[in-house]
Order: structure tokens, then sequence, then C-alpha cells
């Protein structure tokens, strides 16, 4: 029976786990890649191989394991290495240029660049840890790369994209966000840390990573090299002995440190997210998501003097906003395991379209939206009508990529990257023209009344700037640092990046006359496609074996011996987990399988001399709401001599509250019905006070209710660690809670968040309590292993993979 149940369950989940891809080969790797994405992966083919073989001159070896680069459709861009199973995943869709400033020619050919060097850098197996490829080539992978510090990854990625007068150390937004890195308290000491509470636009891994090591090759050109190759021999050594081998402390300390200079009146709280500005009438609206809130579309009343806020938004990633004050807002979904933007109208009451792909949204006027849509890998303007849900595609030219979009009535106005140039352009009577022939940075256009606004770069700065459409002349704000800005009256509104995260700024009116635009008139007729010549076959990406680690097993008590084995299944994209363990011992043996998909199903087998109990959770969610929900069934089955016990329940979930420096995140409001073994149902609400988050859990069954309810304090930060981030203390938490029912229950709770090893999250927790009116103390640490495997996704080109 045992044998049989293992063997369906291994069965299903390699089935489950398959994935179809088209492929192709280099010389040195394979290129996978979905349906609609040949032209990506052809430009791709006929440069990859160069890139490696100099990548190889450079390090000296190549990879241990032949490398595998996904490219995936995707309305997120981005890109990440796991280097525990070298492989390149790229999600086709040109950056966020609130991100990095997009100056590339081709993204998928700069993302490859940039996640070859994890590759790499990983593949440089000290001596002391080369052996362990007897176990399989994740072991050594996995221990090199946690002994790594994050922030030498990303910094080394940086400077090999940066080669060739493209990426972010030729970027301005880059430099923006470097400046205010250094001028936070996060440092090196937690620059590595996945589950810091604190944060740095740009991601402190990249931005403080780059610095060290441009300060460092400053210093003395070929020293980057030099470190590199000593701690890639010796990492159990710790970074920070041999970066000490080319520069003291005290000189690490000051090319990490800076003051910021930021002036003006501040409106808002410091927010996670950058955001665009809208303004309608004396309201200044804005994406807002706070250190202790979800995000959500704010705005500032002008008159009042006040914020209000609309919505809450998950993954919030445009909006606009048309003269009746209803909003159009495009978030982020996932639909057949990719990232799909989908478009939502909201004034009082949501209302879905059918629309999806949206990277970027504005009013036409009150019915018609014009939006930038990706198709593949190819990006598009299309009006959509409201009221008839009809779509009108608008005529560009190929190889205009375009970023961000404005339009009024008259005009529509949009920033696009041609090669690696990144201008303005106007499409108005079905005409297209050119309005600037700079190529430098331009960010978030938008039009009230007959006045452009948007950001553009102005010697070496980020500057605000406004263009009068009706005269075609172009003003500077006296506004700077800033990544949005809108005039209304003689009043400034722009958004800026701080130490710590993003915030809205009000600043008196002042503008400088610079030029009148020229317009260049352009052919909107797209042009012929590029041909392929790519001859591809169809690969399956299945669950393969991993890696075997043997361990011990020793019970003093029941003076009982044994020895276990413990295996690894994963596919390629680690969507689709499996482990298996055995034990045997001299009493007794025991055998564990479990499988989770990130598609929402999980289960799990185990067996002993008594028992085998069987575990599965599926769950899905729907996203027609504007929060995440999840609907979610459990099934189990026990089975021991005395006979077969089952399990079944359901529920489901909605939002979530509580924020980056609370440590824990509640479901808004859950409810679970439990049918077998025993009836039961189970009702939950969270919600947050003045930054303090409250839960309240009720739980009703035949043998009475149960009640319970717990608070969680704002975390306080600490500064314990060592100087590079091998070990640290981010912060801990306080919580205080309640039982009352079959049990009655008083205790408090601090939670500790830290990190081991630069990157392995550690989660300690002390609880101390009165249970039936006698003292209680628990230890134990929160499993944040599994996060660190599912969620981090290894070595991302920004800090929001997956």
């Amino acid at each position: 029976m045992k044998k049989l149940i293992l063997l369906i369950l291994v069965s299903c989940s390699s089935l489950w786990a398959a994935g179809t891809f088209n492929a192709v080969s280099t010389k040195h790797l394979d290129i996978l890649y979905d349906d609609g994405l040949e032209l990506a992966a052809h430009r791709l083919h006929r440069v990859a191989d160069e890139i490696f073989e100099r990548f190889m001159l450079e390090f000296k070896s190549p990879p241990r394991t032949r490398p595998r680069v996904y490219l995936l459709r995707s309305d997120l861009s981005n890109g990440y290495a796991n280097t525990v199973n070298n492989t390149i995943v790229i999600y086709v869709s040109d950056m966020n240029p609130y991100q990095f400033t997009p100056k590339y020619e081709d993204w998928v050919v700069f993302c490859f660049v940039h996640e070859l060097a994890h590759i790499f850098l990983a593949n440089q197996f000290s001596p002391y840890i080369d052996w362990l490829e007897f176990f399989g080539h994740a072991v050594p992978a996995a221990v090199q790369s946690v002994l790594t510090p994050l922030y030498l990854h990303e910094g080394v990625a940086i400077m090999h994209e940066s080669k060739e007068g493209e990426g972010r150390a030729n970027d301005v937004l880059f430099e923006l966000y470097r400046k205010n890195a250094l001028a936070s308290d996060i440092g090196l000491k937690f620059a590595s840390s996945i589950n810091t509470v604190r944060f740095t636009p740009g991601g402190a891994s990249y931005t403080l990573g780059y610095t060290l090591l441009e300060s460092l090759e400053k210093k003395r050109q070929g020293a980057v090299n030099e470190l590199i190759e000593a701690f890639s021999n010796d990492p159990f050594a710790t970074f920070f002995r041999h970066l000490r081998r080319f520069a003291s402390s005290e000189e690490v300390r000051s090319w990490l440190t800076a003051e910021a200079d930021v002036q003006r009146e501040r409106l808002t709280n410091l927010s996670l997210i950058p955001s665009k500005l809208n303004v309608e009438l004396w309201r200044v609206y804005y994406a807002f998501s706070g250190y202790d809130e979800a995000s959500a579309i704010y705005f500032y009343d002008i008159f009042e003097g006040r914020n209000h806020k609309l919505v809450e938004v998950s993954s919030i990633v445009s909006f606009a906003v048309n003269s009746k004050r209803e909003l159009a807002i495009v978030r982020r979904t996932v639909k057949n395991g990719r990232y799909v933007n989908r478009l939502y109208l909201w004034k009082g009451a949501l209302r879905e379209t059918s629309i999806e792909h949206v990277i970027d949204v504005a009013w036409l006027d009150d019915d018609r939206l014009i939006l930038i849509v990706q198709h593949n890998d190819v990006r598009k303007i299309e009006i959509f009508n409201s009221k008839t849900s009809s779509k009108q595609e608008l005529q560009i030219p190929q190889g205009l990529v375009p970023l961000q979009i404005a339009s009024s009535k008259d005009c529509i106005v949009f920033t696009a990257k041609q090669a690696s140039s990144i201008d303005l352009y106007l499409l108005k009577n079905g005409t297209l023209a050119r309005l600037t022939k700079d190529g430098k940075a331009k960010l978030s256009p938008v039009i009230v009344n007959d006045t452009l606004y948007y950001v553009a770069e102005t010697n070496g700065e980020l500057r605000a700037h406004k263009l009068d459409l009706s005269t075609n002349r172009v003003y500077e704000l006296v506004v700077k640092d800033c990544i949005a800005s809108v005039e209304w009256e003689d009043k400034i509104f722009s958004i800026k990046p701080l130490p710590g995260g993003y915030a809205l700024f009000f600043e008196p009116g002042g503008t400088i006359l610079r030029n009148a635009v020229v317009t260049e008139t352009l052919i909107t007729t797209g042009s012929k496609l590029e041909e392929t010549t790519l001859t591809s076959k169809k690969i399956r990406d299945s669950m393969k074996f991993r890696f075997a680690l043997p361990f011990p097993y020793i019970d003093l008590v029941g003076d009982d011996l044994g020895v276990g084995v413990c295996m690894g299944f994963w596919d390629d994209l680690t969507d689709n987990i499996a482990t298996l363990a055995f034990l045997k011992t001299m009493r007794s043996h025991w055998a564990n399988l479990t499988f989770s998909s990130s598609s929402g199903l999980t289960m799990s087998l185990m067996g002993t001399n008594e028992s085998v109990t069987f575990d599965m959770i599926v769950s899905d969610s729907n996203y027609r709401a504007l929060r995440n929900d999840v609907l979610f069934s459990k099934l189990g089955l026990v089975i021991e001599p005395g006979g077969l016990t089952p399990k079944f329940a359901l529920g489901y979930a909605y939002g979530s509250v509580g924020g980056r420096i609370h440590l824990h995140r509640f479901s808004d409001f859950s409810f679970t019905v439990e049918l077998l073994p025993d009836m039961c149902f189970e009702l939950s609400k969270a919600f947050a006070f003045k930054q303090l988050l409250f839960e309240v859990r009720g739980k009703v069954r035949p043998s009475g209710l149960d009640f319970s309810t717990q608070m969680v304090l704002p975390a306080i930060r600490t500064d314990l660690g060592s100087f590079d981030g091998f070990l640290g203390l981010d912060s801990f938490a306080l919580s205080f809670g309640m039982v009352q029912g079959e049990t009655e229950e008083y205790w408090t709770r601090v939670d500790f968040n830290g990190h081991l090893s630069y990157q392995l999250p550690l989660r300690p927790y002390v609880k101390v309590g009165l249970r039936d009116k006698k003292l209680f103390v628990q230890l134990g640490f929160e499993d944040l292993i599994g996060i660190f495997l599912r969620v981090k996704q290894d070595y991302a080109i920004i800090p929001t993979a997956r």
C-alpha cells in the first residue's frame, strides 16, 4: 500500500511539473523560449557564444554544468539567475523606467549579460567546497552561494552590464538612487539580507555593491578581479577579511557614507514604491505603499492640505484619473504561471475589463483610454473605449518601444526607446513626431490642460520640465532629483527618492525658459519584421534529480541510532519542488515525500512503522478584485492499524494587513470550514490602527467556542552585526495575545529578525505566558528557509523578482 501511494505521487508530481518550451542550442548553452518569442531568441542566439567566451577569458573557467536560458512571456520586466541550477530566466518586457533608465540596445541581451555574470561568479568553487559535488551540483553551488554576499554578486553584474556604455553605471537615475543609499542606515551590514525591514530605492545590494567595487577599482585597477579570485578560493574566511587586504575599514566606510540633500516640504511618509502623478482640479493623485500598510491610491487635497486614501490595490503597476474622478487601474496578476497586467475601472465600485498586458494607461477623454500594451516581445499603443469595450491599435514604427504615456483630447505624448536612446514622441491627427532628440532619460509624462509635464536628464541631473503644447516652448522647473512632477497654479508637486523610500513633495513654483521644440515627423507604418532562421525543438521542463545528502540519526533518550538520506528534485524554473527522505534506525523506519508547486498544489506523504499520513492543499486566486484573494481546500488521510481517518476542509482568504515593519502579515478576512474528521468553522479578521496590527479569530465546534486575539507592535530596528553583513540582527518586534476556550492563555512574544551567512534568514522567537494558570516558555524558529528557496529567486536584475 505504501509503495503504491508513493509511486502514484511521484508519477503525478512529474506530470504536474512538466512545462513545454521551444529550444535551440549554441556551443555553450541552451535557449528555451515561450511561443511568440522567436525573434527574441534569435537575437540572443546570434551573440550568446561571443558573450559567453568573453566571460570565460575573465573568469578562467566555465560553469560546472551547461547553462540554460529561459525566455518567458511576461508583463513584468525582470530576470534572475538560479546558480544552483545554472539557469537564467529572462522576462521579455523592457525595463520599468522607475527602476533604471533602459539605455540598452536589446533588453534580452542586456539582461543575459547581467545574469551570466552571476552564473560565472557562483561557479568559481572553492577547493574546500568542490568535493561536495559528489552529492550533486546543487550542494556546492548552494554552499558557495550563501557564503557570498549578495552585494558582491550585484556589484560584479552591474560592472559587466555597463562595460559597453549601457547599464546602471551610466545612468543618472541609478546615480540618484546611489546617493540616497549611501545616506541610509543600511550599509553592508544589511545590504545582503533578504528579510531586512530596511529599504532604499534601487536596492541596497545593487547600489552599495556597485559603489564598493567601483571605489576599489578606482583605487587600484585590477583590484576587483584579485578580490574575487581570493574570496572564491576561500569563502570561509569571510568577505571582509579578504576585502581588508585591499582597503581599510575606514576607507570602505568613507566610500559607503554620504549625507542626503533634501529640501522643501514633504507631504507624505516614506513609500516603498515609485509613482507617477495625476492632477484633477485641486487634487494630486499618487500611488503609495507604506512600511506599515498595504499599497493604495491616494490623493492630496491642495485646499485641505491633507492626504486621503481612495482604494487599496495590490501590486499596482499604473493608474490614471479622468474629469469624472474615475480611476483606471493596472495591477499585476498571475495567469497560467506568467505575470499578466490587468486593467480595472473604479469609481466607488469596481468594474472589471477583459484588457490584459497593459504597461501604462492614460485617459484620452472621460470614456476612452490610451494604453501601452505588451504583445509577446513587442509593445503597441491602443485606444480602449470603456463604454463599448472596443479597441483600436495606433501605428508606430517598428523598433520603437513605448515606456510611459500621457494624453488629452487632442494629442498623445509618450516616452519611448529606440536602440539605446530615449525621447518624447507626439501622436496628433494621425501624425507621429519626435519632440526631443538628445536620447537621455525621460520620465513620468502627464498632460494638464495644454501643458506637458515630465522629468528629464539635464546636465547630469534629473530635473522637472514642462512643455507648452500650444507654443512648443520648453521650461525647466526649479525642481531637481525627482522622478515625477506637476504644477498647480504657483505650486510644484513632485515625487522624490529618499534614503528609505519615495515621498511626495511641495515647493513654490519657478521656471526657466530653455528652448523651443523643433518637431521631427516620423513615418508611422510598420516595417517588415525580421525573419528568423532558427530551427527549434520542443523540450519539457520536468523535475530532475538535484542532490542526495546522507544524515545521521541519534536518539539518546530512546537509545536508538540510524542513518538516512534526503534527496531533492525540481525543475529548472523551480516552479515545482519535491523532496524525498528515508530513515532507517535500529528500532524503526520512516519515509517522507513532499511536493509543492507555484501553481497552487502542495502534497506530502509520510510513512512510519505505525501509520501512513497523506495531506494535500489546492489553492487558487481569481484576481477579480483589487486585492489578492485565495480559495483553498485541504484533503488528507491517515491510515493506522485501527482504521482510516479522512480529513477535508475548505477556506477563503482576502487581502492582507500588516506592513514591512510588523514582521507579520494577516489575512484581512478569512474563513475555514472543516468537514472531516470533525465539523468546525473558523473566522478571522485583521486590521491596523496607528501602526498597531490586530487580529481577531474565532473557532466554533461541537465542543464549544474558541476565541483568540493578538496585537503586533511595529519592529524596533537594531544595528547589531558584523561590518560586512555575515551576521546581523536587523530588528525585533513585540506581540501580545490571549486565547479563551478549551484552554485559557495569555502570552507575550518577541520575534527577532536577523540573518546568517549574508543571506540566510534567521527568525528565532521567544514566547512567554500563562496557560491554564501555569507558566510556559516556548522557543522556536519561523520557517524562513522555505520562503528563501521559493521567493528569493536568487540573483535578479532588479530587487523585485517574481
